[in-house]
């Protein structure tokens, strides 16, 4: 029966791939450096099921016995490959603090971990393509001519719904036939995946695509997922517009999607964009990086022959975003999401849009969030967070894998610890509940102004996030104030005020150019201390050059203003180098936006929310 197993394995694979699939994965015995329990290592190169790549793939096994075992899968970043959730340790360190192959390998887990699609092998003398003669869907040479790169399929398809979501489900198919490893273990039909960034996106569209065959016909299911630092909306980290929300079900239409105004560069994706060519070995397919191109090219984004923008734009959002994804089955993935209110790049809302459109279709589907000070910059992720997130995260896949513990429902929030040690946790049974029904309102609306593009903004290197600051992002209040953009503040209430979630900002813009932006920040003030503390922003991209009333929510935080404290909301035209300045090497004149009418309301947390101090 195991020899017909891997029969049919192998041809699961076109013929190109035949290699690496005769041949399981050899495993040998390894000892953790810490606790000193023993456990079985299987490595090796493994042809993916198009038959063009070859990834670089480890097994960590139970010291003894062939299973069925619980399954978990771990993604890693773009900056990383299958060593960022390997440890030699059960403690681990770093992002895989209490999350790695061997913390659950000692929790009885199979753990598969693997490098992606196109990113370097761990051994030089492996060439990670297996057959040079495949093309990615997306490399249209007509649009996208063969310049420094070319359209290979077995390079990095960025987390694309044909190729590494398939990558992930046929090694998932393999381990639950008992024909990936030497030791022939095999893993229960229902198994678990877990991811970080890049890896976080693709599993959340494994949620999407959430049961499916082995290559001997055995169905598996999708049974637990925790995306953690990931995006379902892919377009709007990269390129954030301002419409993302936390108290409404956005579009689920794409074409509706579409139709929104292209956001605003965000300084990150040039991060992403140098890790993705550091990973690759500087082998990328070529319209990856005349997407990046174009993007850098700035505004206007709609229009052009060809139209790059749009094309990027639908691909992201059709084939890498899991709010877009059609769902292809009834059955029920839980999910933990684990989220980073001071995340720039991928913020709460990318998992709160998620939820609310869950909860909205069935008000019992098994989500959950955790929102703190973890992920990427300008997140502190501290290892104390770090670790508490890997508690939740073993016990999700404990009760829903192993059906052991109580389900760790609910919202969790965590406030940013600007010193030593956490902030203050908050919980509640859903993301509404952790908030009191009202907002606290704030109308600023006789203080209109102009602010322009480019800003004359001394401290915005303090608060860009490619800069490794240690801490909160604060400046002096001496100079803080730039005569560019519109300050307005005012006193924290006398007993303090603790906000929770994503305040929305409403004023009316009348720019003086198309294409033009409206970012905001809100600041903590300490006018005893002389600082102030930036705790959340935001950017709206304005629809036209017409004059017009807008409201976008901020990222969002957990937050408390002290007593004697000011709020201070400051509203830019040109949130630069975090953001993309509009009309860099575009326009000669600079741009300025009438600012008038501005309010903002503040979320507040509810009485009995609070957890931990």
């Amino acid at each position: 029966m195991l020899c017909l197993a891997i029969l049919a394995g192998t041809l699961f694979v076109p013929a190109s791939g035949a290699w690496a699939a005769a041949r399981p994965l050899r495993c040998k015995p390894i000892v953790a450096h810490d606790t000193g329990e023993r456990f079985r290592l299987c490595s090796g190169y493994v042809a993916t099921p198009d038959g063009a790549a070859r990834l670089d793939v480890d097994v960590t096994l139970p010291a003894s016995g062939d299973g069925p075992f619980p399954l978990v899968t771990l993604l890693h970043s773009l900056d990383g490959s299958k060593t960022e959730f390997m440890s030699d340790t059960v403690e681990g360190e770093g992002i895989n603090l209490g999350n790695n192959n061997l913390s659950f390998a000692s929790r009885g887990y199979a753990v598969l971990t693997y490098t992606a699609r196109g990113f370097e092998t761990s051994d030089w003398r492996i060439d990670e393509c297996a057959d040079r003669s495949k093309e990615s869907v997306d490399g249209d040479e007509v649009v996208y001519p063969v310049e420094r790169y070319d359209h290979l399929a077995c390079r990095s398809q960025f987390a694309h719904n044909k190729y590494e979501l398939k990558d992930a489900q046929y090694l998932i198919g393999r381990m639950v036939d008992g024909t990936l490893t030497t030791d022939t273990a095999t893993a229960s039909s229902d198994i678990g995946v877990a991811g970080y960034s890049y890896g976080g996106g693709q599993t959340w569209n494994l949620t999407r695509k959430n049961v499916w065959r082995t290559p001997v016909g055995r169905r598996v299911r999708l049974a637990a997922a925790v995306p953690m630092g990931g995006w379902t909306d892919l377009v709007n980290g990269l390129l954030p517009n301002g419409r993302a929300r936390d108290d409404t079900v956005s579009t689920t239409r794409l074409n509706q999607r579409m139709a929104q105004p292209v956001g605003v560069k965000n300084a990150l994706l040039d991060d992403l964009y140098l890790s993705l060519l550091t990973g690759s070995g500087y082998n990328l397919a070529q319209y990856l990086e005349d997407w990046k191109d174009r993007i850098n090219e700035g505004e206007p984004y709609d229009g052009g022959e060809p139209d790059i923008v749009r094309d990027a734009v639908t691909k992201m959002l059709s084939e890498r975003s899991a709010y877009f994804l059609p769902k292809t089955t009834s059955y029920k993935t839980a999910i933990f999401a684990v989220q980073g209110f001071t995340d720039f790049v991928f913020p709460a809302d990318q998992a709160v849009s998620m939820y609310n459109r869950l909860r909205a279709e069935d008000e019992d589907y098994p989500i959950s969030l955790y929102m703190g000070d973890w992920g990427h910059a300008t997140a502190q992720s501290k290892d104390e967070e770090t670790a508490h997130i890997g508690e939740l995260v073993a016990q999700w896949f404990d009760h829903y894998l192993k059906g052991r513990g109580p389900a760790p429902g609910g919202v969790q929030a965590r406030a940013p610890g600007c010193d030593e040690g956490l902030g203050s946790l908050y919980r509640a049974d859903t993301w509404a509940d952790l908030q009191e029904p009202a907002d606290a309102y704030v109308d600023l609306s006789g203080t209109d102004g102009v602010v322009t593009s480019p800003a004359d903004y001394p401290n915005a290197a303090a608060i860009d996030p490619l800069n490794d600051l240690d801490g909160c992002r604060s400046v002096p209040l001496d100079g803080a104030d730039s005569s560019s953009n519109l300050n307005l503040t005012w006193a924290a209430p006398d007993e303090g005020f603790t906000m929770l979630g994503m305040p929305e900002v409403t004023l009316t813009a009348d720019p003086s150019g198309p294409n033009m932006y409206v970012a905001a920040r809100l600041w903590d003030v300490d006018p005893e201390g002389g600082r102030q503390t930036l705790v959340t922003r935001g950017v709206y991209r304005l629809g036209s050059a017409e004059p017009q009333l807008l409201g976008f929510q901020l990222f969002g935080n957990a937050w408390t203003f002290a007593p004697g404290h000011e709020m201070k909301l400051e509203v830019t035209a040109d949130d630069s180098p975090s953001l993309r300045r509009w009309g860099d090497d575009l326009v000669d004149e600079p741009g300025e936006i009438s600012v008038g009418d501005v309010r903002i309301s503040l979320p507040q947390a509810a009485a009995g929310t609070l957890i931990e101090e």
